[in-house]
């Protein structure tokens, strides 16, 4: 009986009209450890696989996402918002877990018509990010720096809680004196990055570098001038990108003009599920962010997953990052700075006891802090905050993920 109270009682509806289900912190990390630890969960989400259920979270689909031209996509996507809206008024909750800005007036209208407490969860700078996104006029850019920053506010004033991804944002919001802000760290669950027995780099490795993820040309401006770099020394270093390549026929155009066709190899997304397995045939984790405003706050998830892999690490040495990076386990870079990137992959590629060392320390690193378990417990010790469950309810065996065992 106390099972069935608790999950009533406990019902969260995560929603968003940007993202999918392939989505880490959305899905894996946040809806599926919710599900683990008793809740009942329902993602409102972009999906058109006709699934009803999938690891125990219930999906309501608003269709399936169209690649558009901007205003097309601009109307599209309201008439995506109000799906949602009417889609979380059919679902009753206790919480209400918004994952775009663009849903920020949902959940105003959610929080007056059904007294329910709503979460903001905000993982990036979107106010630097709409300063640098290609193809906006500067009158188009100005508008929408000047909605986001009255949609933050309002979400700030009357919203129940705040989460981030980074200490950058969540210093933001408490500029604008949000009530509660939860920072909440994209680190990798330990299930889908098991222990490596052996960290032997020599062992199957296909490719030097690899990244992965949604992939913009700023990182392939990046990554071509590190290649050119090397191979200016007379030296040749392979890349895997894999995922959402945004402008492929640009890439291979440039790598083309360039004469690193060798160099790169483009393959298309994976589930995140097979990540791991994909990464073991890579000896070193790139993370090569440009030094751009949108970047100075964020902290790469690609980061603590190479580690969780036991791969050495070579990365953008910015404000995010730095706070989460050892040398026993990855070397910072100036951000931009070919001639310093190539001077440490070389060296990495050149000292295979070193990357076996690095790798093996910054598995340890995940093992010991920097993994989904032990961050979790951040989530829903903000959800029990919100909407206080006795302990006693939590369903027998099924207490939160890393905990009881």
């Amino acid at each position: 009986m106390c099972d069935k109270i608790m999950v009533k009682n406990a019902r969260i509806v995560h929603i968003s009209t940007v993202r999918s289900l392939s989505d880490v912190r959305l899905f894996h990390l946040e809806c599926c450890s919710l599900v683990k630890a008793g809740y009942s969960v329902s993602l409102i989400i972009h999906d058109d696989s006709g699934k009803l259920d999938i690891e125990g979270v219930s999906i309501k689909s608003i269709g399936k996402p169209h690649p558009l031209s901007l205003k097309l996509r601009l109307r599209y996507r309201l008439r995506a918002i109000l799906r949602a809206a009417r889609s979380a008024m059919s679902v009753p909750a206790k919480i209400y877990h918004l994952h775009d800005p663009e849903l920020i007036p949902v959940g105003h209208w959610l929080r007056l018509f059904t007294g329910a407490k709503i979460v903001y969860d905000c993982r990036e700078d979107y106010i630097n990010y709409i300063k640098i996104r290609p193809g906006l006029r500067k009158k188009e850019r100005l508008i929408l720096v000047t909605i986001m920053k009255v949609l933050e506010w309002s979400a700030a004033k009357f919203f129940d809680a705040i989460v981030t991804a980074d200490q950058g944002t969540a210093a933001n919001y408490q500029k604008l004196r949000a009530p509660m802000i939860t920072t909440l760290y994209n680190f990798p669950r330990l299930d889908r990055f098991p222990k490596i027995k052996c960290v032997d780099d020599n062992n199957g490795k296909i490719y030097d570098l690899v990244y992965f993820g949604s992939i913009s040309s700023y990182y392939l401006n990046v990554a071509f001038g590190i290649a050119s770099e090397i191979k200016k020394r007379g030296r040749k270093a392979t890349w895997l990108y894999f995922g959402n390549i945004e402008e492929l026929d640009w890439a291979r155009s440039e790598i083309g003009k360039r004469g690193l066709e060798d160099f790169f190899t483009f393959e298309g997304y994976i589930q995140h599920d097979q990540v791991a397995a994909k990464l073991r045939t890579c000896k070193i984790g790139i993370v090569h962010l440009p030094d751009l405003p949108k970047f100075r706050n964020n902290i790469s998830q690609k980061l603590f997953e190479f580690m969780a892999m036991g791969m050495p690490v070579v990365l953008s040495d910015l404000p995010g990052n730095r706070q989460f990076v050892k040398k026993s386990y990855a070397i910072l870079v100036p951000p931009d700075d070919y001639k310093t990137y190539a001077d440490a992959i070389i060296y990495l590629l050149d000292n295979h006891l070193q990357r076996k060392q690095m790798g093996f320390a910054g598995r340890q690193h995940i093992e010991r802090e920097y993994n989904w378990e032990k961050e979790f417990p951040k989530l829903q010790s903000l959800y029990s905050n919100l909407s206080p469950i006795p302990y006693h309810c939590l369903p027998s065996g099924r207490g939160l993920p890393g905990h009881g065992r």
